[in-house]
């Protein structure tokens, strides 16, 4: 699926970068708002796939403040799990809270949740953003891979002469094969 994101109201941001000239590294996405959107960025700062522990970071436009910051965690068929509310009192929100039926994700069970998070101000939602997540736990403990609290052996293969545009099927292969993880390394010439 082709995807082109491109965000209009703001400046570039750290996490996006121009590399001399090349392009852009980083996710970018083509949103439509009849308004100035008033969620600026969110930013799931932590989704623990040990104990469903989550923390999100909002940041919000000047107009926001004095709304209501609504969270919800929500299973991919629309039910609601966990909800958190905050005050908007500065151009940056942070919202904590537990989603105690939460499964974690792993490359073997890559269970997916959505974060829905809205902005009301005066009984009116101004603004609201949609984003997928999984919860999970990447650590490097006692010079082992964690995830979730368990051992992770990377199995890697090597992407000679990769582009950004792989083959149909080519991944699906490489996972029957048993490999969970792909060193792609791009060469700059000149």
């Amino acid at each position: 699926r082709n995807r082109l994101d491109l965000l209009l109201y703001t400046t570039v941001r750290s996490g996006y970068s121009v590399r001399n000239g090349t392009g852009i590294s980083g996710d970018i996405y083509l949103e439509h708002h009849v308004q100035q959107p008033t969620i600026e960025d969110v930013w799931i700062r932590q989704a623990s796939g040990l104990d469903g522990v989550f923390e999100v970071v909002a940041e919000t436009a000047s107009v926001a403040v004095g709304g209501r910051l609504e969270l919800a965690v929500l299973s991919l068929d629309g039910e609601v799990l966990t909800q958190v509310d905050a005050d908007v009192a500065g151009s940056t929100t942070t919202l904590t809270g537990n989603c105690p039926d939460f499964q974690p994700w792993s490359p073997e069970h890559p269970n997916l949740f959505e974060l829905r998070i809205r902005i009301r101000k005066a009984d009116t939602v101004i603004d609201e953003r949609v984003k997928r997540f999984g919860f999970r736990t990447f650590e490097v403990r006692n010079a082992r891979f964690m995830l979730n609290g368990k051992t992770l052996r990377l199995r890697v293969v090597h992407a000679a002469n990769c582009s950004s545009v792989m083959e149909p099927g080519r991944l699906r292969e490489l996972k029957r094969l048993g490999h969970n993880s792909i060193f792609m390394h791009a060469s700059h010439s000149g």
